[in-house]
This record gives structure tokens, sequence and C-alpha cells, in this order.
């Protein structure tokens, strides 16, 4: 520090402690050392030693160990507890995540998820130790579930189109109207016009039970059906969410490549990557930013209409690879080159090669939509 012609180098215990600094600071206020408004730089030199050596008999504030914060704060509810006894009944009335039962890790196929219980430990430790309290601060790891939407709509003179018609409602299956969607040439509305199913990632019966059902009994689908997957987003941040959305985005030039042109050029999914389409706060986006907010989920909407389940779930499992690699693959061949499951590449591929064929290539056999 310099006041006036006078260089003077603070001890580090002063500098270092907010409390002896203060009353080093308080100490030179007090002390007269302007004569005719002309600094005497001998007597302000001493008085500098003496405003130090006042500063050096203040006792620094020593922060309080965890366990004797808890102590304190929790005196009026605690039988007597002695010194020794202090960290063991800490640790046993606020649990960590990895000692609750059912605690797993990502490589078993696991992802984090809200847990009341946890949640209520984390707050109750927060609490005692006079930290502020999140709503969300501790997560326990279980099977990641994911959902999807399918757009439809019916065949005329089938079972579906009647207005009668009872439909497959269940456990974790809703019927919902859909204003995106408009019958063509043979095809009627029907009272619901979208299904939305969840599952978990391994039991996915539901969907093959409710597609078959489905088809049977006269539901179809054209250009302005699609097919929107939710990923399970609850045990991300709002900026680990933003990180997931922001690969799929990077993805977007190449999966485009395998969906439709009504998917390419539909108001109802506007691509995030392109000049003016998929705003920030934009619900129709491809990659929708506004899920995450009211669903706790990252909704994917580039997806054609299709009652195919082996479709769906290709089309789901690449999307889960994509935001959860690590990794932006900007472009197909990157991801061709990543570790993907095999038939999702070789799925891939095919996808490319229906909408954008080159000569010798395979075209995929599905819905011409």
């Amino acid at each position: 520090m310099r006041l006036g012609n006078i260089s003077y180098e603070l001890p580090d215990d002063i500098a270092t402690c907010v409390r002896k600094r203060w009353a080093f600071w308080t100490s030179i206020a007090r002390q007269e050392y302007m004569v005719n408004e002309v600094r005497v730089e001998s007597s302000l030199s001493r008085r500098f030693e003496q405003a130090a050596a006042a500063a050096s008999k203040v006792r620094a504030k020593k922060k309080m160990q965890t366990s004797a914060r808890w102590f304190l704060a929790t005196k009026k509810k605690r039988p007597y507890l002695n010194s020794f006894y202090i960290p063991a009944k800490f640790k046993q009335a606020f649990l960590k995540p990895k000692e609750v039962e059912g605690y797993s890790v990502l490589k078993d196929g696991n992802v984090i998820s809200k847990c009341k219980e946890l949640e209520r430990f984390s707050s109750l430790r927060r609490m005692a130790l006079g930290l502020k309290v999140y709503q969300h601060t501790t997560l326990l790891k279980q099977r990641e579930c994911f959902s999807v939407e399918l757009e439809f709509v019916a065949y005329e003179q089938t079972e579906m189109a009647d207005s009668a018609y009872a439909y497959p409602f269940s456990s974790n299956v809703t019927f919902v109207g859909d204003g995106s969607v408009s019958p063509i040439g043979g095809q009627v509305n029907t009272l619901y016009k979208e299904v939305r199913i969840n599952m978990q990632w391994g039991k996915v019966d539901k969907l093959y039970e409710i597609c078959t059902k489905l088809r049977r009994d006269g539901a179809a689908v054209n250009k302005s059906c699609g097919l929107h997957i939710h990923l399970d987003s609850r045990h991300l941040t709002v900026r680990g969410e933003a990180t997931r959305r922001a690969r799929l985005v990077a993805a977007l030039p190449w999966l485009m490549e395998l969906v439709p042109e009504s998917r390419r050029n539909n108001s109802f999914c506007l691509l995030n990557h392109l000049p003016g389409n998929g705003g920030r706060h934009q619900r129709y986006s491809a990659i929708n930013p506004t899920s995450f907010r009211k669903h706790k989920t990252t909704e994917i909407r580039l997806g054609s209409g299709t009652m195919d389940p082996d479709k769906v779930l290709n089309w789901a499992t690449l999307l889960r690879y994509i935001s959860d690699s690590g990794k932006r693959f900007r472009t197909f061949e990157s991801f061709l080159e990543s570790k993907a499951p095999q038939h999702i590449k070789i799925w891939a591929v095919l996808r490319r090669n229906k909408f954008f064929p080159s000569p010798g290539q395979t075209n995929e056999t599905s819905e011409n939509i």
C-alpha cells in the first residue's frame, strides 16, 4: 500500500484477515497525521507501525468446522453429546448420495434423478450449517426414462374413425388432441390425434402394444404428422441441459437428412441452426428450448410421423447417443466414426440413402412420408 510518499507493506496476518485490516485503517483514521496540511513522513511511518501493532492484537475470525456448526445449530434439539460423538452423529444424520441404498453409477446404464429423501437430507444439512437451502441439491441415480409423442389420423371406414372408439388409455399412455395434424384423401380426423407413451429404456413393451393396436384399428400417418422424442433431463442443471441441446443442434445439419422434406420445411418444426428459425424461446423449434422448464425433458420434434415401433426406438436411441456422448458430431462422417451402436449407424445410413439417394444405394422400406 502507498500513502503520500510513504510505501508500507502490510504484514501477512493483517493483509489476509478482514477484521485486522479494518482495525488497521480504523487506527490510522484516529491518528492525526496532518500537520498544516503537510504529511510528516517520519511521523507517518511511525503511526503505520502503531496501527499495525494494534491490528495484530485483533483476534482473527476462524471458520467453524462443519460438525461444530451443526452442534450449535441443533443445541436445543439434541441430547448431551461429547466432542468425540459429534462428527459420527453428523455423518449419520446427513447421508451422502453414495451411502444411500440403490445408488449406482452411469456405467450401469443409470442416470441421476430427483430423490425426495436425499433432498430432505440435503436441506436439513444446509439449514443446520447456515447455508442457503436450494430446492434440489442432492440427486440419486436411477433408471432413465424417455417419452414419445406419436401423431396420427385414421383411415375411413375403420374402427378408429368411429367417434365412439375406445382409446386404449392405460398407465403412462395418454391420448390428447393436436391441432397441427390434418387428414388427406381417404383419411379422417379422430377425437384424439396424438398418443404420449412414457417408458424406461429397455422396457418398451408398451410402445409395441400401442402401435400394434392403433395400426390394426385403422391409425394412419401423413405428411402433417410428426414424431416427438422427450429425453429425460431431470438429472441435469439448466446449464447441463443447454449443453445437451447444443450437441443436438450441432448435429441438425445432417439429422435433417434423415427425415423427409415435410419435416425440414415445417412451421411446427423450425430448424434451430438456420438464421431466423428456432428462436431461443421458440416452442416449435426442432430442438425445443422450452421443454426443460416445463417438463424437465429435452424435446426433439424433428422426427417424421410413424406407427413403426422399431423406427421410433432407432430414432430415440440415435438422439440419446448424440445428446449424451460428450462430443459434438457436426458431420455425418464424424458420427459414423464414433462408438455408436452398429445397428444405429446402419439404420442412419439407410435413412440418409432414402431421402438423399445416390446410384447403387439401398433405400429403407417403411412409410412413404
